[in-house]
């Protein structure tokens, strides 16, 4: 409630059934009277992208990052959650475990390829990140430790620009092909020829 009122958009909660259902209680009562650009939005916190299947190892947990990942993300949607918390590497997972387009993934551990790394584990660049499902990306470091931040902000900008384009020419090529898949599977005479693959959902 206090992030609400300060004006929060997001509200980033661990991953513990608990707290999700606690953090969506709440939300329910919050946004009950906000027009849904005015909502506050709950995202669960799955593994930290400065973390590795060794240091997950080393704190007790067992099986991949993508492994619990994927369980943290399905037990947030169960528990009510609007998203989560999850790098990159692990989004086009969760798009697929996951099918509501709705569904939120915040992805910090953004970084160009001349950018270092520092303690993160789990990168990608603007350009996969938002092409493998991500909705928000976190960048930090990069930008604030730049010699000139505004053109490094300006840098991350225009590459997350070139993949909505990409996105939405993929969109339109793969209704293309479905609408011609249409017509050849009616055409008696082309029963034989389709031959072009499958069409993905947009």
């Amino acid at each position: 409630e206090s992030a609400a009122r300060v004006g929060g958009a997001l509200l980033t909660i661990h991953s513990f059934p608990e707290a999700m259902r606690a953090a969506v209680r709440a939300r329910n009562k919050i946004n009950a009277s906000k027009n849904d650009d005015e909502k506050l939005r709950v995202v669960a916190v799955t593994i930290l992208t400065n973390e590795s299947e060794d240091s997950l190892r080393e704190v007790g947990i067992s099986g991949s990052v993508i492994d619990n990942v994927l369980k943290r993300a399905e037990a947030a949607r169960d528990a009510g959650c609007d998203g989560v918390v999850a790098s990159a590497q692990e989004a086009r997972d969760i798009r697929m475990k996951i099918a509501d387009p709705d569904f939120i993934i915040v992805t910090p551990g953004i970084r160009r390829p001349a950018d270092a790394s520092n303690d993160q584990k789990r990168i990608a660049t603007p350009y996969n990140a938002v092409m493998d499902g991500s909705t928000y990306l976190v960048v930090g470091r990069p930008i604030t430790q730049s010699s000139d931040p505004k053109r490094a902000a300006n840098n991350f900008i225009v590459e997350m620009a070139r993949a909505y384009r990409d996105l939405e020419n993929n969109s339109t090529d793969t209704s293309r092909k479905t609408k011609k898949k249409s017509v050849t599977a009616a055409s008696p005479k082309a029963k034989s020829t389709n031959s072009f693959s499958e069409a993905l959902p947009a």
